[in-house]
């Protein structure tokens, strides 16, 4: 069972990568996790202790990548540097490295491509939607999920923070961290630019201590 890895992801962020060391604390099942490179930190929940480090790493990456994780207090710090680790890391990297640049992420759960339905955007998406996805990805009630890595429609929750429309279960993933306001809700149609902004405004209000 793999509980510690240091890995370089083989994005470009800095000259030498992208360096992340993981720590799964199998009693309080949580993976902690700190990037070297950008100085970005996490935690979030895990539980499968039968892990190989691919494994791991690919849990570290989903969680990194949508959001899926909380900021810690308690983040890793680099490796001792003694050879045999360095040689691990630097032996490990090159292999994931590999299978993250040239696999998309739906192809490794298996999931098919598919032709995705075109949607009618009756509300341009707002200035401050993030991601700015081309087309009406993440743009209109009950269309495609904004999540670049999903694609499934009934995107029926509206992200108050990213100002896009979400399907249930990413929704659902968002608000169980994201404290005591919820991230999420649910609306029953296409918001205007004013509706989205007093959305912000009383969830900024939520958030006061």
């Amino acid at each position: 069972m793999t509980k510690d890895i240091t890995f370089n992801t083989g994005r470009l962020y800095t000259q030498d990568g992208q360096i992340i060391r993981a720590v799964f604390d199998e009693v309080a099942c949580v993976v902690r996790f700190n990037d070297f490179s950008r100085m970005v930190s996490g935690e979030f929940p895990y539980q499968r202790h039968n892990n190989t480090p691919f494994e791991l790493a690919r849990a570290v990456m989903v969680a990194y990548d949508h959001g899926l994780y909380t900021h810690t207090r308690e983040a890793p710090g680099p490796c001792p540097g003694h050879r045999g680790q360095e040689h691990q890391a630097v032996s490990y990297s090159s292999e994931l490295s590999r299978r993250l640049r040239h696999k998309p992420i739906h192809r490794l759960f298996d999931e098919p491509e598919k032709i995705l339905p075109d949607f009618e955007v009756k509300v341009p998406p707002h200035p401050q939607k993030y991601p700015d996805h081309k087309g009406h990805k993440g743009a209109v009630f009950g269309g495609i999920c904004n999540r670049t890595a999903c694609n499934r429609e009934h995107a029926e929750f509206y992200n108050r923070g990213t100002y896009g429309y979400y399907c249930a279960d990413d929704a659902i993933a968002i608000n169980r961290y994201s404290g005591k306001a919820p991230l999420c809700i649910v609306v029953d149609h296409d918001l205007s630019h004013e509706e989205m902004d007093a959305h912000y405004r009383r969830m900024m209000e939520e958030m006061r201590p």
